[in-house]
């Protein structure tokens, strides 16, 4: 092979796993040793195309596309989404979807920015999340990417973190702001916020729900709080400051404690 298909290869596995929670959950899901994956998305070593088969029938792409420019890769990929035969309802909600989101563009205008939210973990009581997300616009539409820090275990010791994106369509449904969202590996997840109609607010409240689609499929809730940060676009200053820590550290403001304490109270006596 040639250095570019070796690099198109590389990096096209790289979106791909990207999708995935971890590379641990990647190379579990796809019955390859961990070692080993790592050197394919390093570009030490190329899968072998039996590999290559079964990435592509996980993910749904052909061996072939794995083979291209990372650009036309990514273009191959929307293509095929876009082709899809949808019954005649399903395309009557999009267009329902795309249509009210349009009619919203110029209020949500106003949450555009950068915001670190902030949450309980469903499972993990004692821990708090501070993750850091992106509301935008482009086409007329209102979109978030959200990036969630998780500890990686190493066998050395240093400190690792694991970069999960999350990427969300951002609505008003009544008086509420709703990010619908299909994080890999197949599941789906929606955010509700309840807004201020006031541009410089510091705050703002609101509730997660997820349904992942393995094992019992239970739905997970969680309260968050997202607070405004002062760069308008995600800095690496604000990402060193996301992680998962414990309900007490001091990395936590009280107020933020409070609000996420507010919520489950209300909640628990709604």
């Amino acid at each position: 092979m040639t250095n570019e298909v070796i690099y198109n290869i590389r990096n096209n596995l790289r979106l791909l796993v990207n999708e995935m929670p971890s590379i641990s959950k990647a190379a579990s899901t796809l019955n390859i040793n961990r070692q080993q994956l790592n050197k394919y998305l390093a570009g030490t070593s190329t899968p072998s195309v039996r590999t290559l088969s079964v990435i592509s029938r996980h993910f749904s792409v052909t061996v072939d596309s794995l083979f291209l420019p990372p650009e036309e890769f990514q273009r191959t990929r929307t293509a095929d989404t876009s082709s899809l035969i949808l019954p005649d309802e399903v395309k009557a909600t999009l267009s329902h979807i795309t249509k009210q989101s349009e009619g919203a563009h110029e209020y949500l205008s106003q949450y555009c920015g950068t915001f670190f939210r902030i949450s309980h973990l469903p499972y993990l009581p004692h821990k708090i999340m501070r993750a850091l997300v992106q509301i935008y616009q482009k086409n007329g539409l209102t979109f978030a990417v959200t990036l969630e820090l998780y500890p990686v275990v190493s066998l050395v010791n240093e400190h690792r973190s694991h970069v999960r994106r999350l990427h969300s369509v951002v609505q008003l449904v009544g008086d509420r702001i709703h990010f619908f969202g299909a994080p890999p590996p197949s599941h789906i997840s929606m955010a509700i916020l309840y807004p201020v109609d006031v541009p410089r607010f510091e705050f703002l409240r609101g509730e997660m729900t997820s349904v992942p689609d393995m094992a019992s499929r239970r739905i997970s809730w969680m309260p968050f709080v997202m607070q405004r940060c002062c760069n308008s676009r995600i800095q690496i200053s604000d990402l060193r400051r996301c992680g998962v820590f414990d309900r007490d550290a001091s990395a936590v403001e009280e107020c933020v404690r409070k609000l996420l304490d507010c919520t489950l109270d209300s909640q628990a006596h709604g």
